[in-house]
């Protein structure tokens, strides 16, 4: 059976913390945005009224009641999570710590890449939002997690053919010119010199061919 879209909700007090949140969700294959909050009071109406699969709630999110928008605490993040968890058991709601600093913080550019960990004892492990949307929800379970910045993988590039050639033809006149300077096996050293010249003549001619292929 193919897999669904994890639809998500985000509730932060922040825009451009929703924005960074969106940025981390839409990475992820078949995962996408549903809707926002801007505090506790939207989040746990959209909660009830969308039924997402997976509510993503910042732990700064205030709750804010009446028409002058009052905030009445700047932490209750834990509040609407507990309170959507135990209403609605079939959604997994995972609290977020570590998303105060995200706008400011320059490890935190979206253009980087970030990902999802839970807190387990003193690690965080990484997940997926359709590895969590896999598991079995248990009633009033929530998950308490954070974001962190992905370590950038800098590719690996192997030596090529010529390279290696033209590197050991360096070594080859290298030892062959110190074999001369000894004196006793100069005349080895001449042939081991011009032998190592010979090679590193081959892997430079190699390693220039390549470029000129690769640009045409």
């Amino acid at each position: 059976m193919k897999r669904q879209n994890v639809r998500v909700l985000l509730a932060s007090e922040f825009t451009g913390t929703r924005f960074f949140l969106r940025r981390v969700v839409e990475s992820e294959n078949k995962a996408v945005v549903v809707a926002e909050a801007e505090n506790s009071m939207r989040a746990m109406n959209l909660a009830r009224t969308l039924r997402p699969d997976v509510a993503l709630i910042d732990s700064h999110l205030p709750y804010v009641v009446g028409i002058d928008n009052l905030p009445l605490s700047r932490v209750s993040g834990l509040d609407v999570a507990q309170s959507i968890s135990v209403e609605i058991p079939n959604m997994h709601v995972v609290l977020l710590n570590s998303l105060s600093v995200a706008p400011a913080d320059k490890a935190w550019n979206p253009g980087a890449g970030a990902l999802l960990c839970q807190e387990s004892k003193d690690t965080c492990v990484p997940f997926t939002l359709g590895e969590l949307s896999d598991r079995a929800v248990s009633p009033g379970s929530l998950i308490f997690a954070n974001v962190e910045p992905k370590e950038e993988i800098v590719p690996v590039r192997k030596a090529s053919l010529s390279d290696k050639v033209l590197f050991a033809g360096i070594l080859g006149v290298i030892a062959g010119w110190l074999m001369i300077l000894t004196m006793f096996l100069a005349t080895a050293g001449l042939f081991v010199l011009l032998g190592g010249a010979t090679t590193a003549l081959f892997g430079l001619v190699g390693k220039l061919s390549s470029k000129v292929f690769k640009q045409k």
